[in-house]
């Protein structure tokens, strides 16, 4: 009798379960979809010199879940490394997030867009205002450097404090920025990049194609 009990009451559990998974699946799915704009900005022999891209990042929540036993929200990302000139010919690269300086890129990094939720504590996309904000440190994408262009493993970061010693003297670092925006996403790394969305690449995998390029 005791364990008919506890098989009905086990029983009962899962169908509860169940009720509130498809209810919150068919009824209490909830997506914010919007772009971004990231903008870095140099000095360059006392003249600004910056450059942009954009990406989209698409949130889907689900305010009735059951923690543990499924997911209660996922994150996909749309974009790519923004690449960055100077005038005496040396390439780098902003990365799509944060990256530590370790040599095997395996820091999973935060997104700039936390930036939004951090210290402005913007409860959703709709309250963010359409202005450019401050990237922190703990947001801000790494700058990097391909000693091969066609080589993926070659890349290492560049220190934004010594952005000068690649760069040229009469150049520094001044900031990142993040703002809203209702711009397209631009495909461009490819024809820069090579190895990007080749079949080696794939096969390989090296660690640093998930800060360069995503396209879920």
């Amino acid at each position: 009798m005791r364990l008919k009990k506890v098989f009905l009451v086990g029983a009962a559990t899962l169908v509860s379960l169940m009720c509130i998974r498809i209810i919150s699946f068919q009824y209490f799915d909830f997506i914010y979809d919007y772009k971004y704009k990231i903008t870095v900005n140099f000095e360059e022999n006392e003249r600004p010199l910056k450059y942009s891209g954009v990406f989209r990042a698409s949130l889907k929540r689900k305010p009735i879940c059951v923690p543990h036993l499924e997911s209660c929200g996922y994150l996909a990302i749309q974009g790519e490394a923004i690449p960055i000139i100077f005038s005496n010919g040396t390439m780098i690269f902003a990365t799509m997030r944060f990256l530590n300086a370790g040599p095997r890129f395996k820091d999973n990094g935060t997104w700039p867009f936390g930036t939004f939720s951090g210290e402005n504590h913007y409860k959703s996309s709709s309250d963010v205002p359409h202005i450019p904000l401050e990237i922190p440190p703990e947001n801000m994408p790494a700058l990097v450097r391909f000693q091969d262009i066609s080589d993926p493993f070659s890349a290492q970061v560049v220190p934004r404090e010594n952005i000068s010693s690649i760069a040229g003297r009469n150049t520094r670092f001044k900031s990142m920025t993040i703002e809203m925006t209702s711009d397209r996403v631009d495909w461009r790394l490819a024809g820069i990049l090579p190895w990007l969305l080749s079949d080696e690449t794939e096969r390989l995998k090296p660690n640093i194609l998930e800060y360069m390029y995503q396209n879920d």
